[in-house]
């Protein structure tokens, strides 16, 4: 079973963007919530570390998250993009959009300098 598939990345001029799409039968669904899925904060920052580390190559250990909003629920089967934003050499701005909404946001801090993608 796929937990969700990244189709797309792209260049962006602070950072990059990625675009993956979470299946109905993905497992992070699994249990939240019965007759409403709904994907988990928790689900969505496996899959932004994920998609990271394909990109970055040596990614350093994420030492922690700041101002970090999850602002609108992710639905089986949505588009979601991913943009990362270099605002230090060890922090990067996460936001998550479906279609045009932001539906998440916030800054991954890492123990190091997070190379370039």
């Amino acid at each position: 079973m796929m937990r969700y598939e990244c189709d797309a990345f792209a260049e962006t001029p602070s950072g990059f963007e990625a675009r993956i799409k979470i299946g109905a039968s993905s497992e992070f669904f699994r249990g939240h919530f019965e007759g409403a899925p709904v994907l988990p904060g928790v689900a969505l920052l496996v899959i932004a570390k994920e998609v990271l580390s394909r990109r970055v190559a040596a990614l350093p250990a994420l030492a922690g998250l700041a101002a970090l909003r999850f602002r609108k629920p992710i639905l089986p089967g949505e588009r979601v993009t991913l943009a990362y934003a270099r605002k230090s050499s060890n922090e990067l701005l996460l936001t998550a959009h479906v279609a045009e909404t932001l539906v998440a946001d916030g800054r991954l801090h890492f123990t190091a300098e997070v190379p370039r993608a």
